[in-house]
């Protein structure tokens, strides 16, 4: 399992690469779970951060004809190949999108080199441990990972149970009455989900779990590597999908690669590697305000753990916005006036 790391939550999103990214995963049910887990549940796009790559199939006793170096170590053309199941998903992607297959792919092998040469880069300097996940850490993501789950369906029944009372008891205008709609059926799809979960044999949950692990790992990683560069560097900071991110940071750290003089491209298809990432840091963001304390307490707590008592806060500030929709007059007197 390859490792390439993207770190704007909103890089490419658009792109054919981006899309086919996030359903590299062969495994169908995998790939279920990591969008419905992260996207549904916990609502944080982790795979934006850090995306799991299948490994390329039938490469590993090929010679090795570097891409480029750093610190001494070569990538290998192979390194950054797409498996064949992930090149089908990209050429699809592509041609979908009214995109040339063959520039996607490229695509994905200038970022997947990106992220190898900007990992070999982070472990030359801190070492491994400052952004390889533990076992204690993957094992605490995965049960905030649960805890959220299961506390989340908790609150759709109860969401369902209220609309479906107030729907029962008034009458509403059209208007407010598809507002309920939307939440009703977002609430059910959720609860849907979760019970296809909680009833899969034995042989898929494994498949699942495998996949929440991986996921997990990923997360686990990409805040490691976040929160190291923002305590050496600081700057600013911004706000996206996959958590905060330290722009500034980012930044400062791919200069401090790039002035050292330890890279070196040996294919002219990647000599501006390095640039991968400009468009996205150097484009204009809303910055968050210095020394806030969103800001402290993402890089001094870990980001997967689950706030019960602010969700619970939440969802509180929901059920009355929704009791305060207005009823055009009860469901018994409009019964009452119709006959």
């Amino acid at each position: 399992m390859k490792i390439a790391l993207n770190i704007g939550s909103d890089y490419r999103r658009s792109s054919p690469l981006y899309k086919a990214l996030s359903s590299a995963h062969d495994e169908p049910l995998t790939k279920g779970v990591l969008i419905m887990g992260i996207g549904r549940y916990i609502g944080i796009a982790g795979f934006c951060a850090v995306v799991f790559l299948s490994p390329a199939q039938g490469f590993a006793q090929a010679k090795c004809k570097a891409v480029a170096t750093i610190y001494e170590q070569d990538i290998c053309e192979t390194d950054i190949r797409p498996s064949k199941a992930l090149e089908k998903n990209i050429r699809e992607y592509a041609e979908q999108a009214g995109q040339k297959p063959e520039k996607a792919i490229d695509d994905f092998k200038m970022s997947s080199l990106f992220g190898l040469l900007w990992e070999k880069a982070l472990v030359h300097k801190y070492g491994p441990e400052a952004i390889q996940p533990s076992e204690d850490e993957v094992e605490s993501y995965l049960d905030s990972f649960h805890e959220a789950i299961e506390h989340q369906n908790g609150m759709n029944v109860e969401m369902s149970a209220l609309i479906a009372g107030l729907l029962e008891k008034n009458k509403y205008a059209d208007s407010e009455k598809q507002k309920l709609d939307a939440v009703m059926a977002q609430s059910q799809k959720s609860i849907t989900m979760y019970n296809m979960r909680e009833a899969l044999p034995e042989e898929s949950m494994k498949q699942m779990e495998e996949g929440e692990r991986k996921m997990a790992e990923a997360m686990v990683k990409s805040w490691k590597i976040k929160k190291t560069l923002f305590k050496e560097y600081g700057g600013r900071v911004v706000s996206q999908q996959a958590g905060l991110e330290p722009l500034d940071a980012f930044q400062t750290f791919l200069k401090e690669i790039e002035s050292a003089g330890t890279v070196t491209v040996h294919d002219e298809a990647y000599k501006d590697v390095m640039k991968t990432m400009d468009s996205y840091i150097n484009k204009e963001h809303e910055y968050l305000p210095e020394g806030s304390e969103m800001i402290e307490t993402y890089f001094d707590t870990p980001s997967w753990v689950y706030d019960k008592d602010a969700a619970e806060k939440a969802f509180e500030k929901q059920k009355e916005a929704i009791k305060a929709i207005p009823a055009a007059e009860p469901a018994a007197e409009a019964g009452e006036k119709k006959e």
